[in-house]
């Protein structure tokens, strides 16, 4: 029996294909002009009730990101259990796909943990509802980068009224694709990086490109101006947050909270975070504006969009006095009742 105190979903649907092994479960938050969309998730969950966990807030968080990049989409998300670096297999993808098409468009699919464009390309030999496959834009790590790195500057803006990245100190956790991308950017502009990665070829990856890295257990608690969590999500709870001296946190990772709480923690620290589905909604854009057939410049001007929705929820947070966190929400909320 599946329990959780989130379960506010339209849909939840789980899979299991006998001949491949699948299982996985497909999460229905909100729908916004009958479709939602958000990634595939393929992770080694302990027990089906993590998976469920996940799910539900990955596609919760969906919803918002989709609604306050301005996207015709409501949230959704898919878990596979299993663990990619050998579950993972063409057969297992198609069955993926029999499960996404099963639905009839209310869930439209993408990359995430574990699965990428070539993984996508299989998938979509099955099912039209799909985004980010290779050759139908392909990957959204760029976009993804791109969004955190402008949502960044808009708090950086915001935090210390300078519009110049140049000398900030900033420690991004995880150099896979959204770290890369974002750290190429900010050495653009002059910040000094530091970055930890669990996989040892991509922390030499960063060292062979100039940047410093560190131990994954130091990385949150580096002496600098602004921490970028793009790894996994609940990094801050209650043992990490008393320790970190960033004083933003900007990141691309999903739920980066480990509950709602923290956000008030962070700001009786003074420390000013961007909600994640604010920052990372880059990729998304990406997906969504290719799966739709917009064009290349007004996919880019969306995603440099963060910037000002940014700017807007932590000047709604200040005026009055509740966390961006809340703001965000409130905000998303009320766009949905507009979109619905």
């Amino acid at each position: 029996m599946f329990q959780h105190k989130y379960f506010d979903h339209e849909d939840v649907h789980y899979f299991h294909d006998k001949e491949t092994g699948l299982q996985c479960i497909i999460a229905i938050h909100r729908v916004v002009s009958g479709t939602t969309g958000g990634g595939c998730r393929f992770f080694p969950y302990a027990t089906t009730q993590d998976a469920l966990n996940d799910v539900l807030l990955l596609s919760r968080a969906m919803t918002y990101k989709n609604i306050m990049a301005g996207l015709p989409m409501g949230g959704g998300k898919a878990v596979v259990i299993g663990n990619p670096d050998c579950d993972k297999s063409p057969k297992k993808l198609a069955a993926f796909a029999r499960c996404v098409e099963s639905l009839n468009g209310r869930y439209v699919t993408a990359c995430d943990v574990g699965t990428n464009e070539d993984d996508m390309f299989l998938v979509r030999g099955g099912t039209r509802y799909t985004m980010g496959a290779k050759g139908q834009g392909g990957s959204t790590s760029p976009l993804t980068g791109y969004g955190v790195y402008q949502s960044m500057r808009a708090a950086w803006q915001f935090h210390t009224n300078r519009d110049t990245l140049q000398g900030v100190r900033v420690a991004v956790q995880g150099y896979g694709g959204v770290g890369t991308y974002l750290i190429n950017h900010l050495k653009e502009a002059g910040a000094k990086v530091v970055v930890a990665d669990p996989h040892p070829e991509a922390a030499e990856r960063a060292r062979d490109a100039g940047i410093k890295a560190v131990p994954v257990s130091e990385i949150l608690f580096q002496d600098v101006d602004i921490l970028a969590p793009c790894a996994m999500g609940a990094v801050l709870h209650e043992e990490t947050i008393g320790r970190i001296q960033a004083k933003i946190i900007c990141g691309g990772a999903n739920n980066q909270l480990a509950d709602m709480g923290c956000a008030g923690k962070l700001m009786r620290r003074d420390i000013l975070f961007i909600p994640d589905f604010i920052a990372s909604a880059g990729g998304i854009v990406h997906g969504e504006g290719h799966y739709h057939g917009r064009s290349e410049s007004g996919i880019l001007a969306t995603v440099e969009n963060i910037y000002d929705t940014t700017t807007q929820v932590l000047e709604r947070a200040r005026e009055i006095g509740q966390t961006p966190l809340a703001s965000a929400y409130e905000l998303a909320e009320e766009k949905l009742r507009h979109a619905s």
